[in-house]
């Protein structure tokens, strides 16, 4: 690595930097941002860039100065880190360019578009979403502009970080390789069938599996409650919601007939025999049988 002379500083000493004038840094007078969106960088890939940048660099990073800074770091990143890691490997000089400061939160979110011509992965993705839900105002489907993404995706992303176990989420961090790593997919799986107790047991056995095969996995998996019915092998666990939705549509559709009035009624029935009324007068009372029976098996689940 290039050694730095003891008392040649290489910072500016014109501070008119907003009309795009490059500076010439060293590596070590710039600081990665906090909070960086990227997280990963592919070893091999750094290596090839170090060696392209030893004959020049095609785009300056860009970088804020550090109020107050004297010492070494005086700048910190905005754009440019996978530069700024290659500059450091071979003790590389580097472009730079200075721009306005504006909030931490500001920062970030324009580091994240920075970052769109490389994307991120669906780890990152998650994680720049989150912060930015968690500390600005914006909708969903804002952050999604902002981020080049669909408003649905940002549900999906901040849905699977909130429910997820914490340390379940750790394992979708690309650095632990693609064998090592857990899918964005079957996240969503271990979050919408699992509870987050069940989610720790699980992801484990899952790591570097796609959907359909992380599924037939989990069946086998000790500790987690399944049970065969109707010749189906089922998860207790994960009927709630389709028991909740079924019973509120039905309750929907059959109110929207209540609606009607008895006027809607007499024409409906005008021509309908005896019997067909008493159809219907049968079936509502087998559903009453039903829900009624349903109420019991879920008072008996709830304390005194």
């Amino acid at each position: 690595m290039a050694s730095l002379p003891a008392e040649k500083s290489t910072f500016p000493t014109d501070v008119e930097v907003l009309n795009r004038k490059t500076l010439r840094l060293h590596h070590t007078d710039i600081r990665p941002m906090e909070g960086q969106p990227r997280k990963f960088f592919d070893e091999k890939d750094l290596e090839s860039l170090a060696e392209s940048m030893t004959i020049g660099q095609e785009q300056p990073v860009q970088v804020i100065r550090i109020v107050g800074a004297i010492e070494r770091p005086r700048f910190e990143l905005i754009d440019g880190e996978r530069r700024w890691r290659a500059a450091r490997l071979r003790g590389l000089m580097l472009d730079a360019v200075e721009t306005t400061s504006g909030t931490a939160i500001q920062r970030f979110e324009k580091s994240v578009r920075a970052n769109l011509h490389t994307p991120l992965s669906p780890y990152e993705k998650m994680l720049a979403c989150k912060r930015l839900a968690d500390e600005t105002n914006f909708t969903q489907t804002e952050i999604g502009k902002r981020f080049g993404i669909t408003q649905g995706s940002v549900t999906l992303y901040l849905k699977t970080a909130a429910k997820l176990h914490p340390e379940v989420l750790l394992l979708m961090d690309p650095s632990r390789g693609p064998e090592q790593t857990l899918r964005m997919a079957v996240a969503n799986l271990l979050v919408d069938e699992y509870t987050p107790e069940e989610q720790l047991i699980a992801a484990p056995h899952v790591l570097g599996m796609k959907t359909t095969g992380a599924r037939g996995r989990l069946h086998t998996v000790s500790g987690i409650r399944t049970m065969i019915t109707a010749k189906r092998l089922r998860r207790p666990t994960a009927d709630f919601d389709p028991l909740i939705h079924g019973l509120e549509r039905h309750e929907r559709w059959t109110y929207n007939y209540v609606r009607l009035g008895s006027a809607v009624f007499a024409r409906i029935f005008e021509k309908r025999s005896r019997s067909d009324a008493r159809r219907i007068i049968h079936a509502i009372e087998r559903m009453e049988k039903i829900l009624g029976s349903l109420r019991e098996l879920i008072e008996k689940t709830q304390p005194n």
